[in-house]
């Protein structure tokens, strides 16, 4: 099935009808191992809309309290005033994935609305776990890869 799809992507493209390289090009996020779980992906532009991430994730300790993945939306603004400018990422809105205990790699995607006042997005990516009646842990190790659109 994978290799259909690759040859048809690459039909596509020959013939012109997919999106600009800028819009699919995906920023890896490399990989995120902790004692709650793994997770690698990527983070792009889905058609000029939303920013998207792609996550592949398992539990490292299965059949206790699941796993998923969390990515911080957030974009860049300048901020400029009388006083001058102070360039930063807004806070973001967080989306998560599906739950799993499973001890092999899922998938999951999220993604959010790209912000119209902005030409930049950052993911903030991490891997947490579901504790019932109580704060979430995540991962220490997160991830912030960007795209300018």
């Amino acid at each position: 099935m994978r290799l259909h799809t690759a040859v048809l992507g690459v039909a596509m493209a020959g013939l012109g009808l997919l999106g600009t390289a800028g819009q699919a090009q995906a920023v890896g996020w490399g990989t995120i191992v902790s004692s709650l779980g793994s997770g690698y992906g990527d983070f792009y532009n889905e058609g000029s809309s939303f920013a998207r991430t792609n996550a592949h994730y398992k539990d490292n300790r299965p059949g206790g309290a699941p796993v998923y993945v969390r990515t911080r939306y957030q974009f860049y603004y300048q901020n400029c005033s009388a006083m001058g400018c102070n360039p930063s990422y807004t806070p973001g809105t967080s989306r998560t994935t599906s739950r799993t205990t499973s001890a092999s790699y899922v998938y999951a995607y999220t993604h959010n609305v790209l912000d119209s006042l902005s030409d930049r997005a950052r993911g903030q990516i991490n891997v947490c776990q579901d504790e019932a009646f109580t704060y979430d842990p995540c991962s220490d190790t997160t991830a912030y890869p960007s795209f300018a659109y």
